[in-house]
């Protein structure tokens, strides 16, 4: 059964990276050497150890998964009995890419297949140089992770390779691209943001030529108005007083010339006043009026722009915090990861350690027991 699977398996895969092959896109680039790697298995799976060496030596250099096909090729080439040629290809691996874990596994299965002790401890000595380099960078980066600046610092391009390396999964994570992504949006916008106000402060201050003419009007209006009610009140004292004594000089049938022309002109000039009175009291009310309106548009403004600054505050601190957590996850992984394999290169190189040194004491005392 397994037989037929990988059977109709390798012939899915081959049409599949076929059209694929057929067609340029970006897509296709990182996907066929993972489409690669599955048929090298494939075919591993049914025995045809040649096949598989030749489609693994296709997947490019270039690619993610470059470390994983030579480390797979170096395997199967010594699955065929060539282990110098399969040793080579590990150390092409640890050469090109040292920050991967699958290398140092490479490394660690290269020293079992050797013969020679020496070549044993060469191996595990540059496993434990690159382990050890490894697991200071992420120990450093997982520290730096935790530091406030830290998110800002992702928006440089192309990513750091070493972040890249141990948190490449959180880096291509859908959630973290699109946090990233809203994040960076967030940050424009608060930069535009901030430069739509401060021009609008600037220009407030720069021109307050409508706000301080409409305070002078106001404030002169404020001193006319009281002014001209108390001309009002005399002038209308003035009118009812020239207007009785009229009446009166009518009333005994005098001549009342002089006080009819003067209780038309007290009329006259008690009208005009009262009209530039009424005149100031409408002005009055419009100018306060316009003077709330632009004040109350200010403050729409201002609070308009205050609740969209607090809206893009409370998106970016939710996607940096979004952000934040996948990559200290990723790292933690990673961290744990290359503390596992620190661990195990330790370990096997302290067993061939062991191993050496017993094997110099026994030397040693073939040596003196045949000198005796």
């Amino acid at each position: 059964m397994l037989q037929t699977d990988d059977v109709q398996r390798r012939s899915q895969l081959n049409d599949l990276i076929a059209r694929l092959s057929s067609t340029a896109h970006a897509e296709n680039d990182a996907l066929l050497p993972r489409l690669q790697i599955a048929l090298a298995y494939s075919e591993i799976r049914l025995g045809n150890t040649s096949s598989a060496i030749a489609i693994l030596k296709q997947v490019p250099l270039d690619s993610s998964q470059a470390a994983s096909a030579l480390v797979l090729l170096g395997e199967e080439t010594h699955r065929m009995g060539s282990t110098e040629t399969a040793t080579s290809w590990i150390l092409h691996a640890a050469n090109l890419y040292p920050q991967r874990p699958e290398v140092i596994t490479g490394l660690l299965s290269a020293a079992e297949w050797q013969n020679e002790r020496h070549d044993v401890l060469s191996l595990l000595m540059q496993a434990k140089s690159l382990v050890d380099q490894q697991f200071r960078l992420v120990s450093d980066l997982l520290q730096r992770s935790r530091s406030a600046g830290f998110i800002e610092s992702l928006d440089l391009e192309p990513p750091d390779i070493v972040l890249w390396s141990f948190a490449h999964e959180a880096l291509t994570d859908p959630a973290f691209v699109h946090a990233r992504q809203s994040h960076q949006s967030s940050r424009s916008a608060s930069l535009c943001l901030q430069a739509h106000l401060e021009k609008a402060n600037a220009l407030r201050d720069r021109n307050p030529t409508l706000i301080r003419d409409l305070d002078l009007a106001l404030q002169d209006l404020n001193v006319l108005i009281p002014n001209a009610q108390k001309a009002l009140i005399a002038d209308e004292a003035s009118f009812l007083d020239v207007a009785q004594r009229y009446k009166h000089c009518h009333k005994n049938e005098e001549d009342c010339h002089e006080l009819l022309a003067a209780r038309d002109l007290q009329g006259r000039r008690l009208t005009s006043l009262r009209n530039r009175l009424h005149n100031m009291e409408q002005q009055h009310r419009f100018l306060e009026t316009e003077q709330k309106k632009i004040s109350t548009r200010w403050i729409t403004e201002q609070r308009a722009m205050s609740a969209l600054g607090m809206e893009l505050m409370r998106k970016n601190s939710e996607n940096r915090q979004l952000m934040k957590e996948l990559l200290q996850q990723a790292l933690v992984k990673s961290h744990v990861r290359w503390q596992e394999l620190s661990a195990n290169v330790y370990f096997h190189l302290a067993n061939a350690q062991n191993e050496n040194i017993k094997e110099l004491r026994e030397q040693e005392a073939l040596l003196q027991s045949s000198r005796m």
